[in-house]
């Protein structure tokens, strides 16, 4: 499957060294599978360092050793011909968030890189945190601490076969499986920052003020068409969140009514969201424990 570049949420020297490192990568084994891979993990890798270094942070991205991420990607398909070690979607989610935290194949940002790329498979996988988002921060400094067997469920696998590494990953599955839910149906998460982005690739003009984001339609008037008129389709109300508020599934819809981007107007809603979550929503949506993560 071969990836477009550059991406429009990363910056041009950014971009050029996610594409650098990632055009010598096979991500077949992956991708063929359904799991994370190597695009994905380098891509919240980037998008994360992107989206702070424009809050004014120093970052120090890249990967240290690909060899050392390629061993926390692999585990997710540990076996031997039709035997998996891994299987449930927790256990999946587990082993790859634990090899992530402990292998630290990149400069910087990796319990944050861990993190969002755990949110982003959950969502893979139809399931959302169910509690606070401190307990998945607290989950990621336990995970690089060793301190796993404190929690209360870790006793569960202590006194079986399996050795220390395996107990703490089905101590995080058994984690995951209660800490998270299922999402009923698709349900795309679009932050303002996000919706404005691609109301924009629509064609829309969008603008901004503290209270409020405006929608206006570009429409050309006039012999041959030559002057451009801007028609207010819409306003919506800013969360207290600023940009960086998610955008309600009722809201959403609305928007789409109003600006003619629904299937009746022959608008895919998959093309419209670009197919797959958007990394930058996901960031917003889970802010906090993402930005915290910087001094722990």
């Amino acid at each position: 499957m071969k990836q477009q570049f550059p991406l429009e949420e990363l910056s041009l020297e950014i971009n050029k060294e996610f594409e650098r490192i990632y055009k010598t990568l096979d991500d077949t084994p992956f991708i063929s599978r359904g799991l994370i891979s190597y695009y994905d993990v380098l891509k919240a890798h980037f998008v994360l360092a992107n989206y702070f270094i424009n809050e004014g942070e120093k970052v120090n991205y890249g990967v240290k050793d690909i060899n050392i991420l390629g061993s926390a990607l692999g585990r997710q398909i540990t076996g031997s011909g039709t035997y998996s070690k891994w299987n449930t979607s927790e256990e999946i989610c587990a082993t790859l968030f634990y090899g992530l935290v402990k292998n630290h194949a990149f400069f910087d940002v990796n319990k944050r890189t861990s993190l969002l790329t755990l949110f982003y498979q959950l969502y893979k996988f139809k399931r959302v945190p169910n509690v606070k988002l401190k307990e998945f921060e607290k989950l990621a400094i336990d995970v690089a601490s060793d301190n796993l067997e404190s929690y209360t469920n870790f006793k569960k696998f202590k006194n079986k076969s399996f050795n220390v590494q395996d107990q703490r990953v089905l101590c995080i599955a058994d984690f995951i499986h209660s800490k998270t839910r299922i999402i009923d149906k698709r349900i795309y998460i679009l932050s303002c920052r996000e919706l404005m982005r691609l109301l924009k690739k629509q064609g829309f003009i969008v603008e901004l003020n503290e209270q409020n984001i405006s929608i206006l339609k570009k429409e050309r008037k006039g012999w041959f068409q030559k002057k451009e008129k801007h028609t207010k389709v819409m306003s919506l109300p800013l969360g207290n969140k600023g940009i960086r508020s998610e955008i309600s599934k009722k809201m959403m819809k609305e928007i789409l009514k109003n600006c003619n981007l629904t299937e009746k107007d022959g608008v895919d809603s998959k093309a419209f969201y670009e197919e797959e979550e958007s990394l930058v929503s996901l960031i917003d949506r889970y802010y906090l424990p993402l930005k915290r993560l910087k001094d722990k």
